[in-house]
């Protein structure tokens, strides 16, 4: 029979919330492991993960929100599912314990999360459009014009700066860094650029059109 552990994972998740972001996968994914490993090995070992390898949403090779437990219960042949957040992925997300309908078997049981994500993974951002990159252009190019040669490769080296600090940010997430979005790009990497083109920063003209 699968045991009910709710109180015992309602009482892990109020003492131990504050540690993860769970409007995030990484941090719902990085809870749950946890709670699988501290919380609810000790009292069973036939706790697991739910192991997870299609296209939707999964960290470390299982679901984010849902564990599975080994063995069967009484005259049924496949495994339950526990859900143990509630609302994961908003800034609402509480402790749950919500059996499915059993539908899984031992090959969807895991042990262990099939290893960290790397650190230097890039995370997705979506594309934004071409209104920052034509500003991006229309500035380079103002700003490329006031000395006496024209465009070099450098130019794609500003370009890459400006890009990965508008929406990845000058800092890595985990260490409290976030997207600076257009205008603060510009702002970090224009005075950058013109300093090695021994250019002034003055603003562009309105009616200055690219070439």
């Amino acid at each position: 029979m699968t045991p009910n552990h709710s109180t015992q994972v309602a009482a892990y998740f109020e003492a131990n919330k504050h540690k993860y972001n769970f409007e995030h996968v990484d941090g719902c994914g990085k809870y749950t492991e946890d709670c699988v490993r501290e919380c609810l090995r000790p009292l069973d070992t036939n706790w697991g993960l739910l192991k997870y390898e299609g296209s939707g949403t999964k960290y470390n090779g299982h679901r984010i929100d849902s564990i599975l437990y080994r063995l069967p219960n009484i005259g049924d042949t496949l495994l339950h599912s526990i859900d143990i957040i509630v609302a994961a992925e908003s800034d609402h997300a509480s402790s749950g314990w919500g059996p499915d309908t059993p539908r899984y078997t031992e090959a969807d049981w895991l042990a262990e999360p099939k290893g960290p994500i790397s650190s230097n993974t890039v995370p997705y951002q979506p594309y934004q459009g071409d209104a920052s990159n034509n500003e991006l252009k229309r500035t380079l190019s103002f700003d490329y014009s006031r000395r006496p040669q024209g465009v070099d490769w450098d130019v794609s080296v500003w370009a890459f700066r400006f890009q990965h600090s508008a929406l990845m940010g000058p800092i890595p997430p985990e260490l409290g860094g976030k997207p600076l979005g257009t205008q603060g790009a510009m702002n970090k990497h224009r005075p950058e650029w013109c300093a090695a083109l021994g250019v002034p920063v003055i603003p562009v003209p309105n009616d200055w059109v690219t070439p």
